[in-house]
Parts: structure tokens; sequence; C-alpha cells
């Protein structure tokens, strides 16, 4: 605990010092405070984990999709599609060519999206303003798309066809086939009416001998 402690002051005092230095070295003049903090507290650089899905099971090309974990956790388990880029090597040289430019949406992401959050910061810091977050991270992925809630019998329509969107999403992404979308909605079905047959009684011919005692 003490050593994460330790990690996120140091990711903290990198991100405050890029703060008032970079500025300074670019000569970028619309890289002002404010804008900075205006683009910081948007929710526009955020992605949801809805959106994501469509884009990767849609295989759009435009989404680049980069995980900033250590490469132990990224072999552990990763999003599909996604490329390794571990944080403390993000501003290496031969990453610059895949974060500067403009054809593509870079994706970070990272457990939360705490680590995403200063990797974002930092590039954005740089200029490259078409890199965008997941919103909270891996594990909002997997709450959302690998796990999702079962609706209540309550929930809206609309909710319960995003439920099973997302379970059908999930296989995509690696959840077994036997976790599939399970039925929310049951279709009533009406059963046709019994008819019961009534089968006339036969009337039974009483012959009456003729004659007396």
């Amino acid at each position: 605990m003490k050593n994460k402690n330790l990690l996120l002051f140091l990711v903290l005092l990198v991100v405050s010092s890029v703060v008032f230095i970079v500025p300074l070295l670019t000569s970028d003049e619309e890289i002002t405070p404010s804008t900075q903090l205006a683009a910081f507290v948007s929710s526009e650089r955020y992605i949801s984990s809805d959106d994501l899905a469509n884009y990767l099971v849609n295989k759009d090309p435009s989404i680049v999709l980069i995980d900033l974990r250590t490469e132990a956790d990224f072999n552990s388990y990763h999003i599909p599609t996604a490329i390794n880029l571990p944080f403390d090597q993000l501003l290496s040289d031969e990453n610059q060519t895949l974060l500067n430019q403009q054809k593509q949406t870079i994706v970070f992401y990272s457990n939360d999206h705490l680590l995403a959050d200063n990797a974002w910061f930092l590039t954005n810091n740089l200029g490259y303003n078409n890199i965008i977050v997941l919103k909270d991270g891996l594990n909002g992925f997997y709450n959302t798309i690998l796990n999702p809630v079962l609706p209540t019998e309550l929930a809206s329509t609309e909710e319960q066809e995003l439920y099973l969107l997302r379970k059908a999403s999930g296989i995509f992404f690696g959840v077994p086939y036997n976790n599939a979308p399970e039925k929310v909605i049951d279709k009533v079905v009406e059963k046709p009416a019994v008819v019961k047959t009534v089968e006339p009684v036969k009337k039974v011919k009483v012959e009456i001998e003729e004659g007396g005692c």
C-alpha cells in the first residue's frame, strides 16, 4: 500500500510540474491554464463502456484502445484489440507517432480512470487533442459489459433491451457462450382453450313384453 501511495504521489508531482513547465516550452498559444481546466472537467473527454463496446464490436478503425497498465496486468487480462503501452513508457520517442496524430482517436484505460486521467493530462499539455479516457476504466467496463446487472421486472423496455445488448456484446469480449443473454422479457403465450367434448348419452330402448301375469 505504501508503494502505491508513493507511486501516486510521484505521478501527481510529475503532472503538477508539467502544468507549469510544458506551457513554457510549447509555442501553441491556445494552451492556457483556463483551456486546460475546461478540457479537464469536460465530460467529452470520456467515452462510456457502452459506446466503446459498440465501436469495438463493429470493428471501427477510427478507435485505438491503449492499456496503460503494466505488461503483467495486460497479459493477465485486457480488452480485446487493446495495445499495451505502460504509463511509464507513455512519452517515449517511439510512441509519439501513435499519440501525436489526427487520423484516429486514442482511448486510454487503466483499472479505474485515475492513471488514464494522468496520461490524458500529460498528453493534452503536449497538444495531443485526439485522446479520450474510458470512463471508470476496466473495472467499469467489466461491470457494465462483461457482467451487467439483470434488470428487475419493473425495468423499462429500454433498460431490458440495453441489458440484452450488453450480454450479446460480452460474447465478443470473451464471456463464455453459456453466459449468453437470458430472456428478460417473457412473451405471454395464450394457450388455446380446451374444448370439452360432450358425448350424448345413448338412450336405452326398453322393450315392454306383451301380456300379463
